[in-house]
């Protein structure tokens, strides 16, 4: 089993080294991964009426059948390739205050969709990072030592539509005023047209599951809150709770809990977390 865990990674990284946007990263043992504790967050910039976006969701489908529990993605649909357009039969509105504030902030359209973020951690100079080079960049990171560790209790109140959350973080080495909890909800399996330029005209397929799609921003603005006004002490362990209601159209099945910290001066995610909102 290891052996063919092994073959799967090394297949994956000798794809994205021969692909154009080259990223250096040191070649990693896949099985260490999961004693390593640090878990990496994939945003993926993408919209319905995106052609070339169902090869990025493709990607990080192969990725997270690689990397499992470690890799934890979240679908933000943003711009004109996200855009309702009823007479064309794009009737499904993805789009989030905060994914518009992540559009405005990384611009991701001066890539060109499909993009992402890769615990938003600058490769080569840049944060946003073409889909086949995804996996190098998240093997540098489960290489390396966690910062901390996060943790997520969840209680959802399936009358009142509320759903109660406790982020528990231990610090494995100092933090600073900067560090910043987000904590949001995504959505999975909602089905829309999806343009699709793999295919022949009149190219999409009416009935896609778009997965992991951005909902909501529990905490406050798209940043997150201030975890500490002061040093993070190496140990330390810290809690949020918050409460949140479901939209009533959201599906609580389907919908997760996602909490990472984030260094607020330079926006790089440090350390995240995944819970289903229904045990």
């Amino acid at each position: 089993m290891r052996f063919s865990i092994q073959i799967l990674v090394l297949t994956c990284l000798l794809g994205l080294f021969s692909a154009c946007d080259y990223i250096e990263g040191p070649k990693v043992d896949e099985t260490a991964f999961p004693s390593s504790g640090n878990k990496v967050l994939l945003e993926d910039f993408t919209g319905h009426q995106c052609g070339s976006c169902p090869r990025a969701h493709e990607k990080a489908a192969e990725l997270k059948e690689i990397f499992g529990e470690n890799l934890i993605i979240v679908g933000v649909h943003v711009g004109g390739f996200a855009d309702v357009d009823v007479a064309d039969g794009y009737l499904n509105d993805f789009k989030t205050p905060m994914g518009n504030d992540l559009d405005a902030y990384y611009a991701p359209y001066n890539e060109g969709l499909p993009v992402g973020l890769v615990n938003r951690r600058a490769f080569n100079g840049k944060p946003l990072i073409k889909h086949p080079n995804w996996g190098t960049a998240i093997s540098q990171i489960l290489a390396e030592d966690p910062k901390l560790s996060i943790d997520i209790q969840t209680a959802y109140n399936s009358t009142s539509r509320e759903v109660s959350i406790q982020t528990d973080m231990e610090y494995f080495s100092a933090g600073t005023p900067d560090h910043q909890l987000v904590v949001i909800i995504t959505e999975d399996s909602l089905e829309s047209k999806q343009a699709d330029y793999s295919l022949p005209a009149p190219s999409y397929i009416s009935s896609y599951k778009q997965l992991h799609v951005l909902r909501a921003s529990v905490t406050n603005g798209t940043w997150g809150e201030q975890i500490k006004p002061a040093q993070i002490f190496v140990g330390e362990r810290l809690t949020k709770t918050h409460t949140f209601v479901l939209n009533p159209d959201w599906v609580a099945e389907k919908c997760e809990v996602v909490a990472y910290v984030i260094d607020n001066t330079t926006k790089e995610v440090l350390q995240a977390q995944i819970a289903h909102v229904v045990h």
